[in-house]
């Protein structure tokens, strides 16, 4: 599908370790090689090296790190991973110039996500929210219900629809920004089915 290069991480056996990797890591499993340039090539796991040139020309992230998009666009099929929380499925806004208008994707319930377990001679409680996608979901929740206004740029709003899109498909911040299924008119969407509601609710009225 899509690699990336990482210039710094000069054992590909260590390379899921080293701290450049550490944000590529949910849109895993990955595979580690030699790249020719040095460095380590990221790409996903198949059992065999990819060729460098069954991949688009590479461009710079921001953080020094090297992607290779795939030459042809992936699908939400191709990127679905196989998921155990419970999902809500979604119709994103879209955009009618790239094919994306009407694309139905999945999102995770936050409130499946796992919880620690509390022990004490009282009994057996659950404790805080293991995943930073469930405990940001259940922070915006708290603000919206608190009457504080979330803005578009809120820094957590944009980590909590990149985790959101990442329990349920293999994607990372240049794979989202190429395919351009995201707009600001997913915001919502995207938190009520976090929240366990359907979007539709919206229409109706319904409260969140």
């Amino acid at each position: 599908m899509f690699a990336y290069w990482l210039p710094k991480a000069d054992a590909p056996m260590e390379a899921g370790e080293h701290p450049s990797m550490m944000r590529l890591l949910p849109a895993g499993p990955w595979q580690y090689t030699p790249h020719p340039q040095g460095g380590t090539l990221a790409s996903w796991k198949t059992g065999s090296a990819p060729a460098l040139e069954s991949f688009a020309e590479a461009r710079e992230c921001a953080d020094g790190l090297w992607y290779l998009a795939p030459k042809k666009p992936a699908t939400a099929g191709d990127l679905r991973r196989d998921v155990t929380l419970s999902v809500i499925p979604i119709t994103l806004y879209g955009d009618p110039t790239n094919g994306t208008l009407g694309l139905m994707i999945d999102i995770a319930l936050a409130t499946s996500s796992p919880r620690k377990l509390v022990f004490s001679p009282a009994g057996l409680k659950t404790g805080d929210y293991l995943t930073e996608y469930a405990r940001l979901a259940n922070a915006l929740r708290e603000k919206a219900h608190s009457d504080k206004d979330i803005y578009e740029d809120d820094p957590d709003l944009a980590r909590f629809v990149l985790l959101a899109l990442q329990q349920t498909y293999r994607v990372t911040e240049e794979v989202l920004t190429d395919l351009c299924w995201l707009s600001t008119a997913d915001f919502l969407p995207i938190l009520l089915a976090a929240w366990g509601r359907d979007p539709k609710a919206v229409s109706t009225g319904e409260g969140i």
